[in-house]
């Protein structure tokens, strides 16, 4: 999976699920959580807001956008 499509899949998972932490996010598009900090930077760099929280209960959320896939 490219570089843009793992980017594209991260923003469709937390929409989906909410917050997740960088271990899940990575497990979920196999990579590893380097990766996840880099396609955050890069999604911000687009203009998506994101918020993290530390901590056992802590993870990355999306603010201020819900993506919806609408099937034909």
């Amino acid at each position: 999976m490219s570089h843009c499509a793992k980017c594209i899949k991260m923003l469709l998972l937390l929409s989906e699920n909410g917050k997740m932490n960088s271990a899940q996010l990575a497990s979920e598009l196999q990579t590893n959580t380097r990766n996840i900090r880099e396609y955050r930077k890069d999604l911000e760099e687009c203009g998506f807001v994101f918020q993290s929280k530390s901590g056992s209960k802590g993870g990355i959320e999306l603010l201020n956008c819900k993506i919806q896939i609408i099937e034909n």
